[in-house]
């Protein structure tokens, strides 16, 4: 007679995870692997609870105070099968604005230098733009030096994925001819 030993059932791989780092006023997206549980019981920062019947949870507008740790309970009829929990991550991305010295406007055959503030270090990229022409090539950098008329923009990108681009308020630039005297 020859007896084989029981086997354990698998264990599964529960793996809570989110899309974390989430930027601000995007969508938090948890997920569990599905272990076929009857419920799956969310609670997290800011007093967050919600219970729902699939392994995906999406939450909108996401926000500073949402930021930590999650858990989930996998419920199975009346009883917690399985708990679980993951770490979420924020990411903060300011509004920018175009600073310059002086007023705006130059002597023609001059330039004028604009600069994205707040500057930062890392973790954006830049794109510079004139209101009538659209992207500036090359001007890729956090500031733009033209000696031409315009009203100037630019679009900073986190290089967070899922963050949304932000779009500074333009600058209207004027390049004024030199006087000329008369006696």
């Amino acid at each position: 007679t020859v007896t084989t030993p029981a086997s354990a059932p698998p264990q599964t791989a529960l793996d809570a995870r989110s899309n974390s780092p989430v930027c601000t006023e995007n969508t938090l997206m948890l997920q569990v692997n599905d272990v076929s549980a009857t419920e799956y019981r969310w609670r997290g920062p800011d007093g967050f609870r919600q219970t729902v019947s699939t392994p995906t949870l999406e939450r909108a507008g996401f926000n500073l105070a949402q930021a930590g740790l999650y858990v989930v309970e996998m419920i199975s009829g009346t009883c917690v099968a399985k708990v679980d929990s993951t770490l979420v991550e924020i990411v903060s991305v300011p509004d920018f604005d175009i600073s310059y010295a002086g007023s705006t406007g130059f002597c023609a055959g001059s330039t004028k230098t604009m600069q994205v503030s707040p500057a930062l270090a890392s973790g954006f990229s830049y794109q510079w733009f004139e209101k009538s022409t659209g992207p500036i090539s090359e001007a890729t950098f956090d500031n733009y030096t033209t000696g031409t008329s315009g009203e100037y923009y630019a679009i900073v990108t986190p290089d967070d994925a899922g963050c949304v681009p932000k779009e500074t308020p333009s600058v209207k630039l004027v390049s004024l001819a030199p006087p000329t005297a008369s006696f």
